[in-house]
């Protein structure tokens, strides 16, 4: 049962993590990049709270540094957007 729970939170956290990497790409273009910059933001937030449920039964070190280093990569891309925001 255990297994399963973990494929599934890793199976949802990879789903996440399709739509971030398509919100990051359309985000380049102008305008709309904004927004979708910030969707892209809130799916990985929703992606990290998969990683933190994983680890929470896994209880491994290399999850939890993943998720303090892509907490900190979200940190710079909310800096970049609002950067990029107020240049357009």
């Amino acid at each position: 049962m255990l297994n399963v729970d973990i494929r599934n939170e890793f199976s949802e956290f990879g789903k996440k993590m399709k739509i971030v990497a398509i919100m990051t790409v359309l985000s380049i273009i102008p305008y709309i990049g904004t927004i979708l910059s910030l969707i892209g933001f809130i799916f990985a937030i929703m992606a990290l709270s998969d990683i933190r449920n994983a680890n929470y039964k896994l209880k491994q070190s290399s999850l939890e540094n993943y998720r303090s280093k892509y907490s900190t990569a979200i940190v710079f891309r909310i800096i970049g957007v609002v950067i990029s925001g107020a240049g357009s």
